[in-house]
Formats: C-alpha cells, sequence, structure tokens
C-alpha cells in the first residue's frame, strides 16, 4: 500500500517547507513518475 503523490508532497513540504530553502538548494520534486498512482518507495 502506498501513497498517494500529492499526500506525500504535503507531507514533505510540512517536514521542510521549501521557504527554508537556500538558493543554492536543488528543491522540489525532481523526476516525476510516469503513472500516477501511488509511491511505495522514495530515497
Amino acid at each position: 500500500m502506498g501513497t498517494p503523490l500529492p499526500e506525500l508532497l504535503t507531507l514533505l513540504q510540512t517536514l521542510a517547507p521549501l521557504e527554508l530553502a537556500e538558493e543554492w538548494d536543488n528543491v522540489g520534486l525532481l523526476l516525476a513518475p510516469v503513472d500516477h498512482g501511488e509511491i511505495e518507495r522514495i530515497l
């Protein structure tokens, strides 16, 4: 059982708000999944 991408992004935003990033930080969704199913694993 996985987590929908929008829910995962909301959780990550809560844990590490983008507003706290420095200008040199590489933040945000870097690779989007091909299908919009549930996310089961992240690195």
